[in-house]
């Protein structure tokens, strides 16, 4: 989704304290730098970014549009129209996210993931 668009073009490392603010092009429209990127399981397709700046904590952000969808880590979405007003702002708090690398290597040093017999697939 959104985090590999991101990761396209200004990949960030997880403890960093800051995070992104992208817009993109509208269908059709190509005023922005093309990407190529993963945006679903088995879909990579072609965006166009009009820009992408840091997003520090805290710091509100209008976000201006006329149509289109605000998508959030969760799947949730919500349509949007024109005269809508939205801001966001990066909170630090939330959601938890789950390190998958280190939680594989943290589980293959201690065997966790041996099977003991007990796997009935």
């Amino acid at each position: 989704g959104l985090s590999a668009l991101g990761g396209a073009w200004a990949p960030l490392e997880r403890s960093a304290p800051h995070g992104l603010a992208m817009r993109f092009a509208a269908d059709g429209k190509h005023a922005g730098t093309p990407l190529v990127a993963p945006i679903a399981p088995g879909r990579v397709d072609r965006v166009v970014m009009r820009s992408c700046e840091r997003l520090e904590p805290g710091a509100w952000q209008t976000i201006p549009f006329e149509h289109g969808t605000l998508a959030f880590d969760g799947e949730r979405e919500i349509e949007v129209t024109r005269g809508d007003r939205y801001e966001i702002a990066l909170d630090w708090r939330g959601p938890l996210t789950v390190d998958v690398g280190r939680t594989l290597r943290y589980a293959s040093s201690r065997q966790l993931l041996r099977d003991a017999g007990g796997w009935r697939g």
